[in-house]
C-alpha cells in the first residue's frame, strides 16, 4: 500500500496541525487509512531528575536543538529516559514534543518541530538546522493563543499499526492518536482537540529515528 510521506523540514515551511488548525506538511502521496489492529501506547517515561527551565539550545541529554533558537520546555518527556530502540517510546516522545509549544518562549509553532528533531534522522536534523523557525507560515492558531499567553499539553491516546505489513524494509509505520489541550494563562477556558500522526521510524546508528511524519487534526 501507499504510505503518507513527508519531511519534517518541509512540514515547517508549510505550517503544522496544532491545537485544531491544519498543519501543512509536504503533500502526501496518499491518505493513509488506519487499520483496526491497535497496540497500547508506551507509558510516559519517568525522569530521574527534574528538567529545569533553560536558555540553552540543547535538550537535557545534551543533543543540540537544530536552528539555534528553540529552548527545551520542562513539560516535555525527558529524552534521557526515552529508549531509542523501543518504537512506542520514540513515537510517543516525538509526537508530544512536536505538538507542545509555549507562546511565552516560542515565536512560532515551528520551535516545537525543531525540539522534536532530536528524535529524527540525521538528514532531518540537518534540514531543520538550515530552517529559520521565525519564518513559519500558517500561524493563526499560535497567534490567537499568544494573545492569552497560552501553552499546549499533549496526550498520546493510542498507537495503531498501519496496514497488513507495516514494517517493510526495516521501517516501522504507525498511526499515533493524540489530544492537544491549549491552556491560556489569563483565565480563559482551555480547549482540547484531537488528531492523528502517520509516522515512519527507521533504524539509524543503532536506534530508531523519525524519518517521515504527517499530522492531521480530526476537526
Amino acid at each position: 500500500m501507499k504510505h503518507a510521506t513527508l519531511l519534517l523540514a518541509a512540514a515547517l515551511a508549510a505550517g503544522l496541525v496544532l491545537a485544531g488548525c491544519t498543519q501543512q506538511h509536504p503533500a502526501a502521496t496518499s491518505t493513509p487509512t488506519p487499520s483496526p489492529s491497535t497496540q497500547q501506547a508506551s507509558p510516559a517515561p519517568s525522569s530521574t531528575a527534574p528538567i529545569p527551565a533553560t536558555t540553552s539550545h540543547a535538550a537535557p541529554d545534551g543533543t543540540a536543538i537544530p536552528g539555534g533558537k528553540a529552548t527545551w520546555l520542562p513539560s516535555l518527556p525527558d529524552p534521557r529516559t526515552v529508549d531509542r530502540t523501543e518504537a512506542g517510546q520514540v513515537l510517543r516522545a516525538s509526537v508530544i514534543t512536536t505538538l507542545t509549544w509555549d507562546t511565552t518562549v516560542d515565536k512560532t509553532s515551528a520551535y516545537a518541530d525543531q525540539r522534536a528533531a532530536i528524535y529524527a534522522t540525521q538528514a532531518q536534523r540537518s534540514a531543520q538546522d538550515r530552517y529559520d523557525p521565525d519564518t513559519a507560515k500558517g500561524q493563526g492558531t499560535f497567534i490567537e493563543a499568544a494573545g492569552h499567553r497560552a501553552y499546549t499539553t499533549v496526550t498520546v491516546t493510542g498507537i495503531t499499526t498501519e496496514g497488513e505489513d507495516p514494517d517493510q524494509g526495516g521501517n516501522i509505520r504507525r498511526i499515533v492518536a493524540y489530544q492537544v489541550t491549549t491552556q491560556p494563562r489569563d483565565g480563559t477556558r482551555a480547549s482540547t482537540t484531537s488528531g492523528h500522526a502517520w509516522v515512519t521510524l527507521t533504524h539509524e546508528s543503532g536506534r530508531l529515528a523519525v524519518d517521515t511524519a504527517l499530522y492531521r487534526s480530526d476537526q
